[in-house]
Order: structure tokens, then sequence, then C-alpha cells
């Protein structure tokens, strides 16, 4: 099995600094697009960008993708894959999310699996919002960790990977 990262074509379908910027609603930026991490395939800016993309896929909340971003300015991870990532929930995995999310703020707070209702009732919503917000928290930290290390385990390997090929091809 080769492991590769396709550098090239991720960047080929990757918008760059120059193109948000001259996108009307992103103008009122100016420098702060000009981080370099930003938009840079490196181990740690992908890495940091699979933290945060994959957290705010779990929080659920308008505008993830406008939080995700926020995020990756904050902690200089590469924008463009982590709003990417956001996407990952969307309403096919919704269930998936959902029903995680609650089973792991149930399991924290102690509470019982719930019987869905025939009808969602606010009275419904009401009973279960503390552990679904909880656990989407908990989810969130737990997806966006295991891609952060993911992401640093695969690049390790492959740069090794890379560098044993390139030994035996200078023999």
């Amino acid at each position: 099995m080769v492991l590769f990262m396709p550098r090239k074509f991720i960047k080929r379908w990757l918008p760059d600094a120059d193109t948000l910027r001259k996108t009307p609603g992103l103008k009122h930026l100016g420098t702060v697009l000009d981080d370099p991490h930003l938009f840079h395939l490196s181990r740690r800016s992908v890495a940091v960008a699979f933290l945060v993309g994959l957290f705010f896929c779990y929080i659920p909340t308008p505008g993830q993708a406008f939080l995700a971003a926020f995020g990756a300015l904050l902690l200089r991870g590469n924008l463009p894959i982590a709003v990417a990532l956001v996407w990952v929930s969307n309403p096919f995995t919704l269930p998936f999310f959902v029903l995680t999310a609650y089973g792991a703020g149930a399991v924290v707070l102690g509470g019982g699996a719930i019987e869905l209702p025939a009808a969602i009732t606010w009275q419904w919503i009401k009973t279960i919002w503390q552990p679904f917000l909880l656990g989407s928290v908990i989810m969130g930290l737990i997806a966006g960790l295991a891609g952060f290390f993911a992401v640093n385990i695969i690049w390790r390997i492959s740069v090794a990977r890379r560098w044993v090929r390139r030994r035996e091809r200078a023999k």
C-alpha cells in the first residue's frame, strides 16, 4: 500500500488568498488572509485544519463554516481544508452525528437511552438537549483530535516512505 500526500492535486482545487480577497463578502478581512499558514499544505497546517474542521462539524449551530474559519485563523491552520471538513456533517450523516453526540453526553451525565417519540415535540427536545450538547463537544474533541493525530501519522509515514524510495533509487 502506497501512502502519499496529494499536495499538487489538493493545491489545484483550493482557493488562494488573492481569490478569497476578491470575494465580495471577504474584502473587509484585508491583511488577515496574508498569513502563509492559512493556505500552505504543511503537516502542521493540515493537521490543525482537521482538528478545527472535525471539531466544528459536531457542534450543532448555524454558521459552522464561519466558526471553523475563525478557528483556523486563530490556530493558524489551513483555512480552506478546515471549512471544507465542516461539510462532513450534512443531511445524510446528521443522524449518525446526533446519535453519537447524544450517546456520549448521556454516558457522561449518567442518563439512559431515550425512546424516539412518534412526533418530535419541544418537551422531548427539552429532555435531550443537555446530553446532546455535552456529547457534541465531547465527540467534536474526539473527532478533531483523531483527525489531528491521523494526519500527523499518515504524513510522517508518507515522508519516511519517500525517503526510503529516494535512497533505493540513489543506489
